[in-house]
């Protein structure tokens, strides 16, 4: 059985091919129950997942692997592929294929494979029906790491359009790469495991285009109980990743004056909004340390606010991204461009560690 392959290559800074051509069977299956299989982020109990960040790994010893991903809503998504640690191809699928290859020509012994879902749940949601491996290929134990973080936030933590070459350009599944968002990034620097929460347009207390909070479903503390970001019925277990920090990026939206027709924000409701959320979250996670950030590209009267915040509890820090004015550290709409998204990659990472001691 052979299918298109349409693979676009649009990581930032990287040199990497464009792959085109066929999809060949392999022979060995791999249903997606197999207890080595490792899921980051949200999955509901037939391997649907729509989230930024949402991603399969997985260890063999072969030459090539497959993966059977059906995208079941939208007409394109995006994900990215990495290779023993390395981002290898960008597959942007669609509904007329479901078999993608995910490497061969691989040297036979053990490898480490990652399927990250770089568009947003607007852009599509993905069922993965399981893995086909190379003739002769075993699949070998992989686990979560020790390190986890947990990264809450708008159209910013997403990597909206932060591959767009200017900003007159909207997201795209092409453009959108949140592989490259900030947090993974700093992830990555930490050696942690990260598990993304986050949709373009929504806020903490009100999103982008409603003044004022009448229908709750829409704002993120109430689509964080989700399993899946377009199912309001299916809750998450949050038991199933407990992180040791929770970053929390939330307030653009709520403080943008959408086509001037949105009140002023006011303190008291934005904070106690927050109060609430963050209540919630200790409930989760007793032992959780919070990183209460904002910006770029909002920044004041926010940070004054999460410092009030923050000073009045100790388990809650605060971090401000600054804007940074020059046209390479745009991307598509005025949001970060990846080298904007490297820079808060680093400020992210040095406070983690602080709040953490990790090294």
């Amino acid at each position: 059985m052979k299918r298109m392959l349409v693979a676009v290559a649009m990581l930032c800074c990287l040199s990497l091919p464009v792959f085109a051509g066929e999809v060949t069977k392999l022979p060995v299956e791999i249903k997606p129950d197999n207890k080595d299989i490792v899921y980051i982020g949200r999955f509901s109990d037939d391997y649907r997942f729509d989230w930024t960040g949402s991603a399969i790994r997985f260890k063999f010893k072969g030459t090539a692997a497959n993966a059977e991903l059906k995208l079941v809503r939208g007409g394109a998504a995006g994900l990215q592929i990495i290779v023993d640690g390395e981002a290898t191809k960008v597959i942007i699928a669609s509904k007329d294929q479901e078999l993608y290859n995910l490497a061969e020509g691989l040297e036979d012994k053990e490898h480490v494979i990652e399927i990250f879902k770089r568009t947003e749940g607007y852009l599509g949601m993905f069922k993965f029906n399981g893995l086909q491996l190379s003739k002769g290929a075993k699949l070998l134990p992989e686990k979560l790491g020790e390190k986890k973080i947990m990264v809450i936030g708008d159209s910013i933590t997403c990597g909206y359009g932060n591959e767009a070459p200017d900003v007159n350009q909207g997201n795209t599944p092409q453009n959108e790469n949140g592989y490259m968002s900030y947090a993974p990034i700093a992830a990555r620097e930490l050696g942690a495991e990260v598990s993304m929460v986050c949709c373009s347009g929504r806020g903490m207390y009100r999103n982008r285009d409603k003044d004022e909070v009448k229908d709750k479903n829409g704002i993120l503390p109430i689509i964080f109980e989700q399993t899946l970001f377009n199912d309001g019925k299916m809750k998450w277990d949050h038991k199933k990743y407990v992180p040791q920090v929770v970053v929390i990026n939330l307030g653009t939206n709520d403080g943008e004056n959408y086509k001037g027709g949105k009140s002023e924000l006011k303190k008291e409701d934005f904070l106690g909004a927050y109060k609430t959320f963050i209540k919630r979250l200790k409930e989760l996670y007793p032992d959780v340390k919070i990183i209460a950030s904002i910006g770029p590209m909002r920044v004041a009267p926010i940070d004054g606010w999460l410092k009030e915040l923050a000073a009045e509890d100790e388990s809650v820090f605060q971090l401000t991204y600054p804007g940074k004015g020059a046209a390479e550290y745009r991307g598509g709409h005025w949001h970060p461009s990846v080298k904007m998204d490297k820079v808060m990659a680093k400020l992210l990472a040095d406070k983690i560690k602080e709040v953490c001691d990790w090294k």
